[in-house]
Formats: C-alpha cells, sequence, structure tokens
C-alpha cells in the first residue's frame, strides 16, 4: 500500500525515463486522509499512532485507508462530523502522517 500526495507545482523541467519516457517534475505533499476513529480520540491537533482495529464492513475504506499503514504517527487536522459503525458512534476526521 502507498501513500496519497496531492501535486502542488508543476515545474518545467523534464527527463527522459527508460521506463515512462519523458517525466516532467513536480513539487508533492503528503495529503490529509479521511479516517474513522473513536469520537473520545477526535479532536483537532492530537497526535496518535495509527492501529488497523477495523472488521470488514462497508465502511473498511475508511477505517483502514490506503496511504496509512499500522504504527503510523498521525495528527488529527480537522474533525468532519459523527459516524454511525457497526462498532458503535465513532468519529469521522481529516488526518496527515508526521
Amino acid at each position: 500500500m502507498g501513500r496519497r500526495y496531492t501535486v502542488r507545482d508543476v515545474r518545467r523541467i523534464t527527463h527522459t525515463c527508460p521506463l515512462c519516457g519523458e517525466v516532467t517534475l513536480v513539487e508533492v505533499e503528503e495529503s490529509d486522509i479521511p479516517l474513522i476513529t473513536e469520537s473520545s480520540k477526535a479532536f483537532e491537533g492530537i497526535t496518535l499512532t495509527f492501529h488497523m482495529e477495523c472488521d470488514s464492513c462497508r465502511s473498511t475504506e475508511k477505517c483502514r485507508p490506503a496511504g496509512l499503514r499500522d504504527g503510523d504517527r498521525i495528527t488529527i487536522t480537522g474533525v468532519m462530523g459523527k459516524f454511525t459503525c457497526p462498532k458503535g458512534q465513532m468519529t469521522e476526521v481529516r488526518v496527515k502522517r508526521i
């Protein structure tokens, strides 16, 4: 599983790549990632260690999002709202890896 990035700037510099042909240099940063977490931990600015604790359900992609690995340190950058889960009341947040 890879990471998620947002393109910040496209440069005018190009290079020749033996695999892809011509490639263009870009500036990227890691994107905020939507995540479902326990409501008791859903506070903007809090730093946590991400653990994949979800059983498979219809919302698995929000509990185990692409871009996060078990053990990653994350900071909550925004609280989006309440989310109903088979485990109980949860909160949807946006996080960034640190």
